[in-house]
């Protein structure tokens, strides 16, 4: 049988593309009916902390065979086994190449194929090459490899036709920030954005950024927020953190609106914070995993901090604000032995602050029986199940907007 000369096969089908994020492919022609295919989990670059360990399948490589099937269900002949190596060009222009396993003619093998099942994107059997992560050289790194079988073993055992099937660049990732500090007017929105990259500039698209901003005063709502994009409606409660994915230039960008007045201030006051950022794998628990962000982004252990940004809006001074004392109302109504309803009403001063609602009497002192922010009206209800029947009852509201804004409302007592 004549030698073949490996061929380079730069395409891939669109359902292959969805779990795999490598976006070139190359096939080693191996056989007569064969192809290898090479699969890569954590993209076509991450950083070394991405990669699982052997057994993961992160790199893999897949069975394809030439009979028009695609890649549907692909199945290794019996008896097949993969044997290849890896070799590794260093970012460093001074080092050599390095191989591993690092003796010439030397080999790994995997002859124990994993079967995905019909469906999968790639399908069929795939085997598991793993990443030579011991070595952590940052670098392009490439497999090598071929598919032995029963009918070609004969001939590929003195000198297997090894082909490059493709490469993975892989490194140690850093988070560098576009801005060194903040500085900006009383409610002015900024912009924060960075770039996620290896050492040789390679960016990692699809990585999670955190963001969380820790104001140097708890000024409750009104402390600055994260928006969603820079002219969104600033949500009635303050969003300390939140989350990006690094776009296909391993760029991202988050907004953060500054603070705004208390109910009980008439000018916002300066509020300085610290900005902390970092490209990590989504926590379990994290709210942005319910769909708030791409389902596809790439999971690993990777945590990649960028430097602290110092956050400043406003010009601090020393004379305060002159104070403002908002009303609150508080009126309600018995509905005999149901339920009973009380309504506050601040205003759209007093929108996304807490309001808490109390009830003395009955014999048990003062009782909390009910919390909630305040609507962009100002307005807040509460139903509060009956424990009085016909005994009178006293309710009275309190809206707290941080520890120097405290305001009560009317006593309203019903039966």
């Amino acid at each position: 049988m004549p030698r073949r000369t490996p061929r380079l096969v730069a395409a891939l089908s669109a359902a292959a593309l969805v779990t795999s994020p490598l976006s070139l492919t190359a096939t080693a022609e191996t056989s007569d009916d064969f192809d290898l295919l090479l699969s890569s989990r954590d993209a076509a670059a991450f950083d070394f902390a991405e990669y699982d360990g052997p057994g993961s399948y992160d790199t893999s490589v897949a069975v394809v065979s030439r009979s028009g099937r695609g890649f549907s269900d692909e199945r290794a002949p019996d008896g097949a086994e993969v044997r290849y190596y890896w070799t590794i060009n260093p970012f460093d222009p001074s080092a050599e190449e390095i191989r591993v396993p690092d003796t010439e003619g030397s080999f790994e093998v995997n002859d124990d194929p994993r079967y995905t099942g019909d469906g999968d994107a790639l399908g069929g059997d795939i085997f598991d090459v793993p990443f030579p992560a011991q070595q952590a050289v940052p670098g392009v790194h490439t497999l090598h490899a071929t598919l032995v079988t029963p009918a070609n073993e004969a001939e590929t055992a003195a000198q297997p036709p090894y082909a490059a099937i493709d490469s993975v660049t892989a490194g140690n990732a850093a988070l560098t920030l576009d801005q060194d500090e903040l500085v900006a007017d009383l409610e002015e929105v900024v912009r924060i954005s960075g770039t996620l990259a290896l050492e040789d500039g390679t960016t990692l698209p699809r990585r999670f950024i955190s963001l969380d901003y820790t104001p140097a005063t708890d000024r409750g709502a009104r402390s600055a927020t994260f928006l969603p994009y820079s002219y969104a409606t600033r949500p009635l409660r303050a969003r300390t953190s939140t989350g990006r994915v690094t776009d296909r230039d391993g760029i991202f960008e988050a907004y953060l609106a500054g603070n705004e007045r208390t109910p009980c201030e008439s000018t916002a006051v300066a509020e300085s914070g610290t900005l902390s950022v970092a490209a990590e794998q989504i926590p379990v628990d994290s709210p942005f995993l319910r769909g708030d962000l791409p389902w596809s982004t790439v999971q690993g252990d990777l945590y990649a901090p960028g430097d602290p940004v110092p956050t400043q809006f406003g010009q601090a001074s020393d004379d305060p604000p002159a104070p403002v004392h908002p009303l609150l109302s508080l009126r309600g109504r018995s509905n005999g032995a149901q339920d009973d309803f009380m309504l506050a009403k601040g205003g759209r001063l007093i929108a996304g602050e807490v309001v808490r609602l109390y009830r003395t009497g009955l014999g048990r002192g003062r009782q909390l029986v009910g919390r909630d922010r305040a609507g962009y009206r100002g307005n807040v209800g509460f139903t509060v199940p009956d424990r009085n029947g016909r005994r009178p009852a006293t309710y009275r509201a309190v809206m707290h907007a941080g520890a120097a804004c405290t305001v009560p409302s009317n006593r309203q007592r019903i039966r």
